[in-house]
C-alpha cells in the first residue's frame, strides 16, 4: 500500500467500520467454521481496518493483533473491540514490514485488503514468517478472472470505485503466490460473494467513498458494456441500478512444520 492509500483510508476509516460489506460475509461464516474447536489462538489481521475479521475469532484467541498502516483505522478496531469486551494489541505497519518476531502468531488473517499492497509477494513472504510452523495464513481477497478481456472489465471498476486499487490477482495466481511464500494450500474457494444479494452500486460507491464523478463513470462504463459481459463477472442491473458482487476467493495455506 502506499502513502497516498494510506493517507486516504485514514480519511474514510469510519466507512470500513460501518460497512456491512466488511462486518458480516459468507467468509466469514466459512473462516469461523474453518477455526472448529481451537482454542487459544494467537491471531494477526494484517490490513485490518476496523479489525471485522479479527473480531471472528473471539473466544477462540488467546490474542488479537491488528496490523493496519492507517491510524483511523486501528483507532477504530480498539474501539469496536472494547465495545466487544475483547482487548486487542495494535500495530501501525505496512503488510511489506511488520514489526514482530518469527513465528508469532497461529493464524494470519488478510481480508479485503491484499490488492492494494505494493509488494504482494513481499507481503506473503511476511504472512510466511509471522506465523508459527503447523499456523496458518487466510486469505479472502477479491479475484481477477481467467479471461483476460474480463479481467480488463474487472479491473477498471475497481480503479474507478477505488483509484488505489493495485490489482485483483487470478485464483491461479492466489495459489501460486501461497507455494511461493512456503505455504501448502490446504484449500480454495472461488467466486464467493461478500454480500449473497450484491451491493448496490451507489453503496459500494459509499463506502470507498468514490465520489459522485467516479460513480457517473462506473455506470457510464456499464451502460455502454454488453450484458453478457458484466454478468459473467457477477455484476447484474436491478430495477434502479446496477448491483456488484464484491467476489471474492478464500484461500487458506499451512506453514510446513
Amino acid at each position: 500500500m502506499s502513502d497516498a492509500a494510506r493517507n486516504r483510508f485514514d480519511q474514510i476509516a469510519s466507512n470500513y467500520a460501518s460497512s456491512e460489506v466488511h462486518a458480516s460475509s459468507p467468509t466469514l461464516q466459512r473462516l469461523r467454521e474453518s477455526i472448529g474447536d481451537a482454542t487459544d489462538l494467537d491471531v494477526c489481521d494484517v490490513g485490518c481496518a476496523a479489525g471485522h475479521t479479527a473480531f471472528t475469532f473471539i473466544g477462540r484467541a488467546r490474542s488479537i493483533t491488528g496490523v493496519d498502516p492507517a491510524p483511523s483505522m486501528l483507532r477504530n478496531f480498539r474501539e469496536l473491540a472494547a465495545a466487544k469486551g475483547q482487548q486487542v494489541e495494535t500495530v501501525e505497519a505496512y503488510a511489506e514490514s511488520i514489526p514482530v518476531p518469527d513465528g508469532s502468531f497461529d493464524y494470519v488473517t488478510c481480508r479485503l485488503s491484499s490488492h492494494h499492497f505494493n509488494d504482494i509477494e513481499v507481503a506473503m513472504s511476511e504472512f510466511h514468517r509471522i506465523v508459527r510452523p503447523g499456523g496458518r495464513v487466510v486469505v479472502i481477497d477479491l479475484h481477477g478472472d481467467d479471461d483476460p478481456e474480463l479481467d480488463g472489465l474487472n479491473h477498471q471498476l475497481e480503479v474507478l470505485h477505488d483509484p488505489t486499487h493495485i490489482r485483483s490477482y487470478t485464483v491461479a495466481r492466489w495459489q501460486e503466490l501461497f507455494t511461493n511464500a512456503g505455504l501448502t494450500v490446504q484449500s480454495v474457494e472461488r467466486d464467493v460473494t461478500e454480500r449473497a444479494e450484491g451491493v448496490p452500486l451507489s453503496r459500494w460507491c459509499e463506502i470507498a467513498n468514490s465520489g459522485v464523478a467516479a460513480h457517473a463513470a462506473l455506470r457510464a462504463l456499464l451502460d455502454h458494456t454488453e450484458p453478457a459481459r458484466y454478468e459473467k463477472i457477477g455484476v447484474r442491473k436491478g430495477p434502479t441500478e446496477y448491483v456488484v458482487p464484491v467476489r471474492t476467493c478464500f484461500i487458506i495455506g499451512r506453514r510446513p512444520g
